[in-house]
């Protein structure tokens, strides 16, 4: 395993200012009505209530969640344009955005890649993306919407048309992430010219040490009983996929298999993992034991690297702002009513009224080639 204490080694050349990824109308946003609380899909841990508006939600997780900078771009770019003597030349031609939400990473794609394929297995997601989109300086002519699961991925898209393809929070959610792998590997060029991107972040973290000893705990808590009352509330089919989401997450993604002899070159990128949880919530929130799958690493032949960086991703926030975010976490209705007051204000008096914090993330990136 390699080791990072310095976030310097890490640096990528050529990075370039990233644009920002909010839509004009995120300026304008309505105040969400009170609604009683409902279940989400049986089988699925996260999606957007059928009863919220998308394009509200969109718009507040676009203005609320951490931008992906340049950085995390240009690693994924610079690794697959690596090549080693035995593998096909890559190329930059057509680039997947998997479980694409509302199209940002799509997006960002597009400043790179001629053609990005966005797919969703929701109609409202893929609308929003189209708009946002059509609100650029893209063409339009550069996106393909499909209405798709990860897992159906090679009925929809033919085979090794892809050189990259890049799925951001969504795999950890997925029913079956073994068989989405299945279904992305023949859609990506085979010989080393087709790359498979993953990542997950997971709550912001209080940068300061000491700030975060007496902070953090406050801020998982409202976090918890936010996702308690959403998670035992579902029924034993939902539980269970949150139980398969918080498990995939405790492992920090080394649940993920990729066989010798379908992918090469394994690099598995932790950041952050010694001082932050990964996990968007507790076992005590699901009422389960959140239990750490059986580690898939191939030691020896899979490159892992852990990084240790305060700063990453930093975004400096009041409590008003760290608010805000929590409130957009869950796209489910009444959740509102479950915030804790009285957690608020013990936060906001440790933080000061009106005081910007720094946050960083804890991060995870696995990127594989295809045979």
């Amino acid at each position: 395993m390699h080791r990072i204490r310095d976030r310097s080694q890490l640096l990528v050349r050529g990075i370039n200012p990233q644009h920002q990824l909010t839509p004009a109308s995120a300026s304008n946003l309505r105040k969400p009505p009170q609604r009683t609380l409902t279940a989400i899909s049986h089988h699925r841990s996260w999606e957007v209530s059928p009863n919220i508006d998308a394009t509200d939600y969109w718009n507040e997780y676009l203005l609320t969640r951490p931008t992906y900078p340049a950085s995390f771009y240009n690693q994924i770019y610079d690794y697959h344009a690596s090549a080693s003597p035995s593998s096909t030349a890559p190329t930059f031609t057509v680039a997947h955005d998997i479980g694409a939400g509302p199209g940002h990473v799509a997006l960002a794609l597009s400043h790179r890649f001629p053609h990005v394929n966005v797919s969703d297995i929701d109609p409202r997601h893929l609308t929003y993306a189209r708009n946002l989109h059509s609100s650029s300086s893209t063409s339009p002519s550069q996106f393909t919407y499909t209405l798709t699961r990860a897992e159906h991925l090679a009925t929809s898209f033919p085979p090794a048309s892809a050189d990259l393809i890049i799925s951001a929070l969504m795999f950890p959610l997925l029913p079956s992430p073994a068989a989405a792998l299945r279904s992305i590997h023949p859609v990506l060029k085979p010989h080393g010219a087709g790359t498979l991107a993953i990542a997950f972040y997971g709550l912001p973290h209080f940068s300061d040490p000491a700030l975060a000893a007496e902070c953090q705990p406050l801020l998982d808590g409202i976090v918890d009983r936010l996702y308690r009352a959403v998670i035992q509330r579902g029924p034993a089919a939902q539980r269970a996929g949150f139980k398969r989401e918080a498990d995939a997450v405790a492992s920090w993604l080394d649940c993920l298999a990729f066989p010798a002899g379908e992918w090469r070159a394994v690099e598995r990128y932790k950041w952050n993992r010694g001082w932050a949880r990964l996990g968007f919530f507790s076992g005590w929130a699901g009422g389960f034991v959140v239990e750490s799958p059986v580690s898939r690493v191939r030691w020896g032949l899979e490159k892992v690297v852990e990084v240790e960086d305060r700063e990453l991703w930093r975004r400096d926030w009041d409590v008003r702002e760290l608010r805000r975010f929590v409130g957009a976490l869950v796209p489910v209705e009444g959740v509102e009513g479950f915030e804790d007051a009285g957690a608020w204000r013990m936060l906001e008096g440790v933080m000061g009224m009106g005081v910007k914090r720094a946050f960083s993330w804890p991060v995870v990136l696995v990127l594989a080639k295809r045979w």
